[in-house]
């Protein structure tokens, strides 16, 4: 992990573009058509003009929706078949502009635009209690509108042994989310808008102080804003919200080689800053609007990692890091839209200690890894309809095992297993003091991928999870929470893809996802796909 990311940032969310800009033109087309009415698009084209390089992409995707397992069970909401409300339609575009000043520097405008609807498939065995239950289960909703829209302006500019980097963003969204009080959704209840956008920016100086060793450093930061405005139609009235939160980030970093690059040492830290920008909710017509303010939260994290090169073709090392996660916006409009006060979310902190050891043998590699993390005030919520709290206290102790090779020219694989043990530290008479285990975390993750190219490129990938648990609340009303934990069963899945080049250009593939059609959860009551496919044509020069 590096000190540049600070907190809550968002990572690589903004870099929307990962192809490169070739010197000649480039053209790649995929067309691909699949169960229940499903079809895909993309086009990407591109080219470089001297120091101008020029990419334009263009994507459309529609589907009825996805398929269940012929083992699923029909329940309450869902008889089956057809996932109900799994639909969804949606077009993309994508646009890159680069300009090369001198060599080894770029200038960049990048612009992602995506829109599009969607259904929201609900539990499948809740029940409505009451006519007008729109905000519980099982939560008939659709996006009428999903919009967004992502622009970014990079700066890479390089001047012998320092390389200047500066990110300036914006991100908009408008969704339209309809609450329908009946599974036929025809019966609107409420419609909500959200408006919400996020703007920053990140510069970053890197200095190459010689071959073994830089150092860098910088500043972020970035204001995040949401609104929602909910026409309720059953209640006759508009109610607001407002959440706005500002979050600054200073970090410092130094990455050393010693003795003929044999042992590595990476140094960092970053100090994060957020401040509200106060919350406030309000029904149309009112006068006197309350607005809610919070503190300024800071959080100092450094982390060190070590890695030595043992022997030609063996590596130990060790890290340790401290992170701090801020409540998101969502989490918070989440906890406003269910009347909390929103100020009672803390952020969670953590310290993070992995050790490894890792080799290579010329044509197999293996990475064994061993971690243990404990988190103080951890955000976690029992399930969607619920509210996030703070956890008092978790540790989660994990372990992982890697192995990869190509025996043969025409033969691959890569596998890995891994054991978590994710526990709640939480005393009783503290939120969330009934939870053994932190839920939907699987106890052991299997995952292979073998891949063949004899006439065809052949890729089979299988993925086992084992017992993870969730909590449920089993109280009368009125009565003291009862929380009980049932365990999610255990499920296998095999993916298959199979692809063909003919013609230099041209490639025919064939996608088969839950090949053996099982019927799983990753949460109770929201039954995943079952068997779908895939079939395409892709035209890449």
């Amino acid at each position: 992990a590096s000190s540049e990311y600070g907190a809550n940032t968002l990572g690589g969310v903004v870099n929307i573009i990962s192809k490169d800009i070739k010197d000649t033109a480039a053209l790649t087309v995929s067309v691909a058509f699949g169960d229940n009415n499903t079809i895909y698009s993309d086009i990407f084209a591109g080219r470089r003009f001297g120091n101008l390089g020029l990419m334009l992409g263009l994507n459309y995707g529609k589907s009825d929706g996805y398929s269940l397992s012929r083992d699923h069970e029909p329940n309450i909401n869902e008889d089956g078949g057809l996932r109900e409300n799994s639909d969804y339609e949606k077009l993309g575009t994508t646009l890159r502009i680069e300009y090369q000043p001198v060599k080894n520097s770029t200038i960049a405008l990048s612009n992602y635009y995506f829109s599009g609807e969607k259904g929201l498939p609900w539990d499948e065995e809740a029940e409505k209690s009451s006519p007008t239950r729109v905000f519980n289960e099982p939560r008939y909703w659709r996006f009428s509108e999903f919009l967004k829209n992502i622009t970014a302006l990079d700066f890479n500019i390089m001047f012998d042994k320092v390389l200047i980097k500066e990110k300036i963003y914006y991100i908009k969204t408008d969704n339209t989310l309809d609450m329908y009080l009946d599974s036929e959704c025809e019966e609107l209840a409420e419609t909500d808008t959200f408006d919400d956008f996020t703007f920053g920016h990140k510069f970053g100086l890197v200095i190459f102080t010689d071959e073994n060793s830089e150092f860098s450093f910088g500043f972020s930061s970035k204001k995040d804003v949401h609104k929602k405005t909910a026409d309720s139609f059953i209640y006759d009235e508009i109610e607001y919200d407002r959440i706005g939160l500002e979050t600054y980030t200073v970090y410092a970093e130094n990455r050393t080689y010693f003795f003929d690059d044999s042992l590595y040492i990476q140094l960092g830290m970053n100090y994060d800053t957020v401040r509200s920008l106060g919350y406030k909710t309000w029904e149309e017509g009112d006068t006197d609007i309350e607005e809610f303010d919070s503190k300024a939260i800071d959080s100092y994290n450094p982390n060190l990692l070590v890695s030595w090169n043992v022997f030609k073709h063996l590596t130990i090392g060790a890290a340790v890091q401290k992170k701090t996660h801020y409540p998101s916006m969502n989490q918070m409009a989440n906890n406003l839209d269910l009347g909390l006060d929103i100020t009672e979310l803390r952020p969670e902190s953590s310290v993070n200690k992995e050790v490894f050891i890792q080799g290579k043998i010329e044509k197999y590699s293996a990475k064994v890894s061993v971690y243990h993390y404990k988190i103080n005030d951890l955000i976690e919520r029992n399930g969607k309809n619920f509210p996030y709290f703070n956890l008092q206290s978790a540790v989660i102790n994990g372990s992982e095992i890697s192995v990869a090779g190509r025996p043969w020219e025409i033969f691959s694989f890569n596998l890995s297993y891994s054991m978590i043990n994710p526990v709640s530290t939480t005393s009783l008479e503290n939120p969330g003091g009934y939870i053994e285990e932190l839920p939907y975390t699987p106890k052991s993750v299997f995952m292979l991928g073998l891949n063949f190219s004899f006439l065809v490129d052949l890729n089979i990938n299988l993925r086992v999870h084992q017992q993870s648990y969730e909590y449920f609340n089993v109280a009368d009303y009125g009565d003291p929470d009862i929380w009980v934990k049932e365990e999610i069963p255990p499920f296998s899945i095999v993916d298959l893809r199979l692809q063909k080049t003919f013609l230099e250009h041209y490639s025919a593939f064939i996608i088969v996802r839950n090949l053996l059609d099982t019927n799983y959860y990753e949460e109770s009551y929201f039954p995943a796909p079952g068997l779908n496919w895939q079939v395409g044509l892709k035209y890449d020069f």
